[in-house]
């Protein structure tokens, strides 16, 4: 699969599982997917900005930013061929995973719809 099939079908799957996106670059060996803040998602972030990023030989990482200028990168659990499916579930997993460390109330759930407003509190 080419760098611009990968990004394209990574983009597609966290947008049916009501990630929003905002768009996707891909190049020959790297590739990012901003995360949209402006519309409904079943995911929020704690951050100015947030994304999915991708290279050939480092794999898949969430950037998280926060100003001013503060980067995190967050390396994710699967590998860089990994199936969009995967890479969806480690992206859902990481925030909910991080909402729970934070002690954050309330963490969205997988199964939400685009719009609702259908949250699980936090045991």
């Amino acid at each position: 699969m080419t760098t611009w099939n990968l990004l394209r079908a990574v983009a597609e799957a966290l947008e049916a599982a009501g990630v929003a996106v905002a768009d996707w670059r891909a190049d020959n060996d790297e590739g990012w997917i901003p995360f949209d803040r402006a519309r409904p998602s079943v995911v929020t972030w704690d951050h100015d900005q947030a994304g999915l990023g991708w290279s050939r030989t480092g794999g898949w990482y969430l950037l998280l930013i926060t100003s001013p200028g503060r980067r995190v990168s967050h390396p994710l659990p699967v590998p860089a061929g990994a199936e969009p499916s995967a890479v969806v579930a480690a992206v859902l997993d990481f925030r909910q995973t991080e909402v729970a460390h934070n002690g954050v109330d309330e963490v969205p759930t997988r199964a939400q719809g685009r719009g609702k407003d259908t949250r699980l509190e936090s045991p």
